[in-house]
């Protein structure tokens, strides 16, 4: 049975090679239609204008699309490896020229019986290639990338090999697959409520006190658009000429004291847009569940285990980060901003989506109170860690666990975790070589942990070091297949030390206390001026702008089912406990 979205995403590559094979047929028709419906028997080189006027119909349309043709056509010229194609679009633009040449052909020197069978044979040959180099299995395995020669000349049984020696079986000390059960499956979005999405109840006063303001301050400029979001709306002002940003962004207060709000935020431009952004708090906030995350476009279009679901944007798009790509995740905010819910966001969105052969955890709650709904599933590796003298001696092993992956993946000459875990499938390296599952270590409170280590160090105690230990992780873990979610609400200097904040390159900052805390989280200021309750600002990996975001809500009850629904796989009896 294909995942939702998985057979869309896999025949998405052949619609450009099927597109001239059915315009060819369609220039059969409407050739045919011309002679013997329109005006009887007619000079091939109708025939010939009409087919030619059919086949070139979709690329002119396409090009109509995009609005630039040199950008399209480079577009296509370029080669395209994360379809599988092997050729990319030279061939596409290739064969759209002998689909024009063989529907002449077909139209102006053939038989009239004969005109329909040429243009379906040319179809079938042209996608011959294609077809036989792509077609669609559906094992329930993922469809790899780039060029794979000779697969069809060996055995079906036989594993896929890249090169890699075959050597001796490896045994990991920490992280051990699950047991062996055909029957688990991921319990699925079906238990998570839907978001609540409330309307206006009357007109938008705020277009208008914006626009009075500019006016009084003689600033040619006006609102242009109004995009609704589900916390705040944006308010997108257009400068007329010779007016400088600096002039409306001078009016931050102004408008902050008409809007009855000290939570707004202004933005120099809008991303995309020559536009400056006023984004100010709605009176009635939507409700952002995750099953609306999960089951958008978005979501459905990204099946990958560790994909999680944050929320929702200003524009009302769907946020979805990959924890792989991340590769870690910091989340820092004052008391009751959303920080919990951001977490369980996170953990239960492995939860509906990850078997526990895919993704294990480890979840470590000094709080001994945020995470205890979660015993007993069975993707934990133990039970969840309260003591945070404990956490520190489970961080170490975490480190050991890493420094055990990369020694089998240097052994087996692999470079990272989908390689080894590839070849391990495949039977490359041995029936005993099973592939390693991905490793995401959730720490709740940051800020206990390093008072802990501090306090063990005076005190004389042999503990693991918490910084060096997350600090390694942060540096070296991603090709092992191990990722972390660190959460803290107190996001100073000492606890947020440069070395992890250097390591950990993905930060989610909820509404701070201090504009010092916002710099600490994001290097930027911009979090202390958020509405709380879920209002945030997502600063992922590579990115200099944070974009504002409405975090994502699972409720209790929605915690309790899918804690249930994975409990009764049968794998988490081991670990339903707490460990103190």
């Amino acid at each position: 049975m294909t995942r939702p979205g998985e057979l869309s995403a896999a025949t998405r590559p052949h619609k450009a090679i099927l597109a001239p094979f059915g315009w060819m047929v369609l220039c059969g028709v409407t050739a045919w239609f011309a002679r013997y419906e329109v005006r009887g028997d007619t000079a091939p080189i109708t025939d010939a204008w009409w087919a030619v006027l059919a086949v070139s119909a979709w690329p002119l349309l396409r090009i109509a699309r995009k609005y630039q043709a040199a950008a399209w056509l480079r577009s296509r010229l370029a080669r395209r490896a994360d379809t599988g194609r092997r050729k990319g679009g030279r061939r596409v633009l290739g064969i759209w020229g002998a689909a024009v040449l063989w529907a002449l052909v077909a139209v102006t020197w053939t038989p009239d019986w004969l005109m329909l069978a040429v243009l379906l044979t040319g179809g079938l040959w042209l996608s011959r290639d294609h077809l036989h180099r792509n077609r669609v299995r559906h094992t329930g395995q993922h469809v790899l990338a780039g060029e794979v020669d000779d697969i069809d000349d060996r055995p079906p049984d036989a594993p896929l090999l890249i090169g890699v020696p075959v050597e001796e079986a490896y045994d990991s000390p920490v992280v051990r697959a699950a047991p062996e059960n055909g029957g688990y499956s991921a319990p699925g979005t079906e238990g998570l409520g839907k978001g609540v999405r409330r309307k206006p109840a009357g007109p938008d006063r705020m277009r208008g006190v914006i626009d009075d303001v500019l006016d009084e301050f003689e600033i040619r400029a006006h609102v242009a658009s109004v995009t609704r979001g589900p916390t705040v709306t944006r308010y997108e002002i257009e400068l007329g000429p010779k007016v400088k940003p600096e002039k409306v962004l001078g009016l931050e207060k102004t408008f902050a004291l008409r809007a009855r709000t000290f939570a707004i935020r202004m933005l120099a431009p809008v991303e995309g847009m020559s536009l400056i952004g006023l984004e100010i708090p709605n009176a009635e906030r939507d409700v952002v569940s995750l099953r609306d995350v999960l089951d958008s476009p978005a979501g459905l279009r990204d099946q990958h285990p560790l994909a999680v679901g944050l929320g929702l944007s200003v524009e009302g798009a769907a946020l979805i980060t990959r924890l792989d790509k991340a590769p870690h995740l910091l989340i820092a905010g004052a008391t009751g901003s959303g920080k919990s819910a951001s977490e369980n966001a996170i953990i239960t969105s492995i939860l509906v989506r990850a078997t526990p052969e895919q993704v294990r955890l480890l979840l470590i709650d000094p709080k001994r109170v945020e995470l205890t709904p979660y015993a007993g599933v069975p993707h934990l590796i133990r039970p969840i860690v309260t003591d945070a003298r404990k956490a520190a001696v489970a961080l170490g092993k975490v480190v050991t666990e890493m420094d055990s992956r990369y020694d089998a993946l240097e052994r087996h000459s692999c470079r990272d975790i989908a390689t080894f875990n590839l070849n391990a499938a495949g039977g490359a390296f041995g029936p005993d070589v099973r592939p390693y599952p991905y490793l995401v270590v959730v720490v709740d409170e940051l800020a206990d942990l390093m008072m802990v280590s501090r306090q063990a160090d005076d005190d004389g105690l042999e503990l693991p070091d918490v910084e060096g230990c997350i600090v390694r992780i942060g540096q070296i873990a991603r090709a092992a297949g191990i990722h972390m979610v660190l959460a803290t609400q107190r996001p100073s200097v000492d606890v947020v030390t440069g070395l992890i904040k250097a390591n950990i390159p993905s930060r989610l900052a909820f509404a701070t206390a201090s504009l010092t805390d916002s710099r600490v989280i994001l290097d930027q200021p911009g979090a202390e001026k958020l509405a709380g309750q879920g209002d945030a600002l997502f600063l992922p990996m590579g990115a200099s702008r944070p974009l504002r975001m409405q975090g994502a809500f699972v409720t209790e009850k929605e915690i309790r089912d899918v804690v249930a629904r994975c409990r009764q796989q049968g794998h988490g009896t081991a670990h339903a406990e707490r460990e103190a």
